[in-house]
């Protein structure tokens, strides 16, 4: 049993490490934006293209937010990224079809 919770604290100090630091966000960050980016080419014309970029932009918003939590970040970044993904949601809201 001691070989097992050697093992957990080599994994919790690995990981902790990348959670701490933002690396695992910034990690969430670039396959959110690698789909986007893969999603945007696909589609036919550039009003599509313009759609996937706003479907992912709250999103983005988001985990901008929760990175500069995670991180220690200000106050006011926290709640700039929370702001910005507010308009960013509604706008794609409008633009989707009912």
């Amino acid at each position: 049993m001691d070989a097992f919770w050697q093992a957990w604290e080599q994994i919790e100090a690995f990981f902790g490490v990348r959670f701490d630091s933002g690396q695992a966000i910034n990690a969430v960050l670039a396959a959110t934006l690698a789909q986007t980016l893969v999603f945007a080419s696909l589609a036919k014309d550039w009003r599509s293209k313009f759609n996937v970029f706003f479907a992912a932009a709250p999103g983005v918003a988001l985990i901008m937010a929760v990175r500069a939590a995670v991180v220690g970040g200000p106050w006011w970044e926290i709640g700039f990224w929370l702001f910005i993904s507010w308009p960013l949601h509604l706008f794609d809201l409008s633009r989707r079809p009912p």
